[in-house]
């Protein structure tokens, strides 16, 4: 993927991941998508490196229902807990199967290895 500035500049420091997942949701208002450490082993298996920032907020992560057919309920976005890792945050509580697409992006600005 190819990202521009406003000024139609070429971006060549950011890496995007992107992918979907079903996930199973027990009345809740939250699921855990990935952790920190799945989401650096996702940039390295596409781009061959592997960002060194342990700081959550240098992720940039979005979610959202990609069967709303399935699950009727709103993705309202991500957050981060150091227990659990990145989750997607629901509208009203949750229960059953969701289908949720997600995309992470890293700027290699603060570190790759």
């Amino acid at each position: 993927m190819q990202l521009v500035d406003r000024y139609g500049n070429n971006k060549n420091s950011i890496l995007v991941v992107t992918g979907n997942v079903v996930k199973y949701v027990n009345n809740s208002y939250s699921v855990t998508m990935h952790t920190l450490d799945q989401i650096k082993d996702m940039f390295k298996n596409k781009y061959g490196v592997t960002p060194s920032s342990n700081y959550a907020p240098d992720y940039f992560a979005e979610y959202g229902n990609a069967n709303m057919q399935a699950m009727g309920t709103h993705v309202d976005g991500s957050m981060y807990s150091n227990s659990s890792g990145y989750l997607a945050t629901f509208k009203d509580p949750v229960t059953g199967d969701i289908h949720i697409t997600y995309m992470y992006v890293y700027d290699t600005s603060k570190g790759v290895d």
